[in-house]
């Protein structure tokens, strides 16, 4: 088990400031900001509609969104979203969902693991 208390950089010619960060409970459901300055990875219980938004993506950068009951609800997503087929990924109505956010602050991609069960 790791754990880290701050903030770790790591800088070569081969990898771009590799930042592990504690994961970010976030507990606003209406407007899901994945701010990739707190956290890379996000947990979330959907209670009402929302819309899921990565406002400061770095240069290169990937962000786990833990979203429960996210299928009880419309979700949407940033103008600047892109998904395979070019249709956002349904949601579990009750159960867990594992969002991924990989881009940058001008265009970003969602690919998804739908309903994990869990122990």
């Amino acid at each position: 088990k790791l754990n880290i208390n701050a903030d770790i950089n790591i800088n070569s010619a081969n990898i771009f400031n590799v930042r592990f960060k504690i994961e970010n409970v976030i507990s606003k459901s209406n407007d899901i900001s994945l701010n990739y300055a707190n956290a890379t990875v996000f947990t979330c219980t959907a209670t009402q509609a929302a819309t899921i938004t990565p406002p400061n993506f770095p240069r290169s950068g990937v962000a786990l969104l833990k979203l429960r009951n996210g299928g009880n609800f419309t979700i949407s997503y940033a103008a600047n979203a892109q998904f395979a087929g070019g249709i956002a990924p349904s949601r579990t109505s009750s159960g867990l969902d594992h969002l991924f956010f990989e881009g940058n602050s001008t265009i970003y991609t969602v690919t998804s693991i739908l309903d994990i069960q869990e122990d």
